[in-house]
């Protein structure tokens, strides 16, 4: 009875076990919306670097799948666009 009473108190006054929760509700939420247009190549790549390491394996893998569906997309604009006046 005394142990269950210490669990419940700990799990409602600690910031660590909020924490876990908190990060298993964000790994389900993979709403990534990210402007890849307003991305500057001069940026200071430490921050950017740091940034990247806090992120999960899935946001990682979010973000690239999203980069490479720009890139796609980008990149058939461009052959459409450069071929048109051949035609």
């Amino acid at each position: 009875m005394y142990y269950k009473t210490v669990i419940s108190r700990y799990k409602q006054y600690s910031n660590t076990f909020k924490q876990k929760e908190n990060s298993k509700v964000n790994q389900n939420n993979l709403d990534l919306d990210i402007d890849f247009r307003k991305l500057k190549p001069d940026r200071n790549l430490d921050i950017l670097h740091r940034k990247y390491m806090k992120l999960s394996k899935q946001e990682l893998a979010q973000r690239l799948i999203l980069a490479e569906q720009y890139i796609s997309e980008n990149e058939n604009k461009w052959v459409t666009a450069h071929f048109e006046p051949f035609k």
